[in-house]
């Protein structure tokens, strides 16, 4: 029988990997890895074999979310994400995180300030060109 302390982050995950392993949501060992890291050692230890195998077939088997608009990208090392899509979470997740991350923050406002020219512009330019007809 195989000690629980010495099971690595390959045999937890295992077969829960899809075949090919690059299916979305296949989690690699380094993931799995890196998931048991964060545990407290004493919480770590205490999994039996099964239960680190079951562990490693729940993670794998998590998708990630597709929206209809994903931009992320990185600009003069900033990354921007701009993501839009339908509204899953349950009303008690989104008060959390309304705490965790607020809307009005410094930068948060001073990222709408600069917008709202570039809106205006955008609004502007639709009005002259698209209905008018102008060049």
């Amino acid at each position: 029988m195989t000690d629980q302390h010495s099971i690595s982050a390959d045999q937890i995950v295992g077969d829960a990997a899809p075949a090919g392993g690059s299916e979305p949501g296949a989690l690699s060992p380094a993931s799995a890895d890196r998931v048991l890291r964060r545990m407290p050692p004493e919480v770590r230890d205490s999994f039996s074999p099964v239960q680190r195998h079951a562990l490693g077939r729940a993670l794998a088997g998590e998708e990630p979310a597709r929206f209809p608009i994903n931009l992320r990208f990185t600009l003069l090392g900033i990354f921007f994400a701009f993501i839009v899509g339908r509204e899953n979470r349950s009303a008690a997740r989104r008060r959390q995180e309304r705490i965790k991350h607020p809307l009005l923050t410094p930068g948060n406002l001073i990222v709408m300030l600069m917008a709202c020219p570039f809106g205006v512009l955008l609004g502007w330019a639709v009005y002259v060109f698209l209905i008018h007809g102008e060049v």
